[in-house]
């Protein structure tokens, strides 16, 4: 059986909380209840606590007046037929050990479209981020990027457009130079033709300003 922790937390002004963790890698478990300063419960529900804290709700979550009464019943899984452990075994399979340490797994909805959206929280290297759609797991965006704490996302390759982009288009394409490229291929090209134009004026920039100095 698995380990597990237990927390409670609170007081008698504000109530208090209770949260079993079940480490149970790469799963990670836990239930939560919060109660009343009375001790009644105030709301319950069970989910996971992925890598870097990224949190996942599912099954059903339930709300309570302080007297017990039920007031909200939530279904998590509505509408999410591709299951957290089928997303987690898909970011295991594809990933060696310390990157699938690396990466998150949140929940998502963009454009009345639900998927699961992957991604890493490491910092000047190329990464994946990606989306499967809610109820079948098929990937309905996926690009390479590189992080920086500062500067604006750094898009390397767009592998497949964003079918989540309410603007996507199937056969919406760009020729240049006998190659074809998608939409979103086209922007992530004008934007690495843009910073290659900018390079190149700064360098010649820095020779001229290099160039008056020894003339003086």
């Amino acid at each position: 059986m698995p380990d597990y922790t237990i927390i409670v937390e609170g007081d008698y002004t504000y109530g208090f909380t209770y949260e079993k963790k079940i480490k149970s890698f790469p799963y990670n478990y836990f239930i939560f209840k919060r109660f009343y300063p009375n001790f009644s419960i105030w709301n319950k529900f069970v989910g996971a606590e992925f890598n870097n804290g990224s949190t996942i709700h599912f099954n059903k979550g339930y709300e309570f007046e302080e007297a017990g009464k039920l007031t909200k019943e939530i279904n998590y899984d509505k509408g999410w037929g591709f299951s957290y452990e089928q997303v987690v075994k898909f970011v295991q399979d594809k990933y060696d050990e310390h990157t699938f340490k690396e990466m998150s797994i949140i929940k998502m909805s963009e454009n009345g479209r639900k998927y699961w959206f992957i991604y890493s929280s490491e910092y000047f290297k190329q990464t994946d981020e990606i989306k499967l759609d809610a109820q079948t797991g098929e990937i309905l965006s996926h690009r390479i990027l590189v992080k920086d704490p500062i500067l604006p996302l750094r898009i390397i390759k767009i592998v497949l457009p964003d079918k989540t982009d309410k603007n996507y288009k199937k056969d919406t394409t760009h020729t240049f130079q006998s190659k074809t490229y998608t939409e979103e291929e086209w922007k992530a090209f004008e934007q690495e033709q843009w910073e290659k134009y900018q390079a190149k004026r700064n360098k010649k920039g820095f020779w001229d300003i290099n160039l008056v100095l020894a003339v003086v």
